[in-house]
């Protein structure tokens, strides 16, 4: 969802102290220069300044990273939330562009500013109406403050401007958090269909069709086949896609399935972020599907 134009804060010049290695599975890094995620020989996924990664396995100076296409990239071309900031802010020092405004606003965003990533992001509008990324970016800002509205304009715009697998992932949870669940699933299925290689999009899918409160779109079958698919993409080494498979386990009504996932998942993390994991696991033991909350957080 990012722009590749190679202005030079992309092109390597230093400005900052080049990219840091995660030091453990589940770190999150931030991309600093124009990249690419590779799987094998093969380029899977060319990502941009800005772009945070999780790190879901490490080889060498390689990280397995979930960009919606799951991938290895260069440590070398990441750094840490701590040094992205003023890494960013030295870029906009020497060059005022677009790209480094929005990838700022990204960072901020990360950090949970909302306001001040949507400043940065609104400059970058500014400076470049015609780039989709910062409108889908900028829409996120406001998925994360649940103001649905202002969120569904800029992912319109966002799909107007270039139809985007991410965005109609994005766009869909802002529906969800209008409660209007037909709309959501659709936009996942149409990012599916745009990127049969996401595994977001799968996951997704998945765990609408697994947890929705209404159940006129809940598919137990569809929901074990969606995130079964993300699972694969990703390797297995993704806990939540893992929980979303327990999920949808768990909807279809198979809850010896449903807990033999849950407790994988659990294994997967570290125990500060077990503990909603086992209360589905609790759900679960009990012969009880999970029911995602409208009102909870994203």
């Amino acid at each position: 969802m990012r722009s590749f134009k190679l202005l030079p804060l992309f092109l390597g010049i230093c400005l900052w102290p080049s990219g840091a290695f995660a030091q453990n599975v589940g770190d999150t890094v931030i991309v600093i220069r124009l990249c690419e995620i590779k799987v094998g020989n093969v380029v899977v996924s060319r990502v941009a300044p800005g772009l945070f990664l999780t790190v879901n396995d490490i080889n060498g100076k390689w990280l397995w990273v979930e960009n919606g296409i799951p991938g290895w990239i260069d440590a070398g071309n990441t750094t840490s939330i701590d040094d992205a900031i003023p890494y960013f802010t030295e870029a906009i020092r020497q060059f005022p562009t677009a790209e480094s405004y929005g990838a700022r606003g990204l960072v901020w965003k990360a950090k949970k500013e909302f306001d001040i990533a949507i400043a940065d992001l609104s400059e970058a509008i500014r400076l470049n109406p015609s780039e989709s990324a910062y409108y889908g970016n900028r829409g996120g800002c406001w998925n994360r403050k649940k103001e649905w509205e202002h969120a569904i304009a800029d992912f319109n715009e966002a799909i107007r401007l270039k139809p985007h697998y991410g965005n109609y992932n994005n766009r869909a949870r802002a529906w969800l958090g209008k409660k209007e669940y037909g709309k959501a699933l659709a936009d996942y299925d149409e990012a599916i269909r745009l990127e049969p290689r996401s595994s977001q999009s799968y996951v997704g899918a998945a765990w609408l069709r697994a947890t929705c409160p209404d159940p006129r779109y809940r598919d137990g079958p569809k929901a074990i086949r969606d995130a079964t698919a993300a699972c694969k993409l990703n390797s297995w080494k993704d806990a939540g896609q893992i929980a979303t498979l327990a999920a949808a386990y768990a909807e279809a009504g198979d809850f010896d399935e449903a807990v033999k996932w849950q407790e994988k998942a659990l294994g997967m993390v570290p125990a500060a972020q077990q503990e909603e994991l086992r209360k589905y696991l609790a759900l679960y033991l009990a012969g009880k599907p999970f029911r995602y909350d409208p009102n909870g957080s994203f």
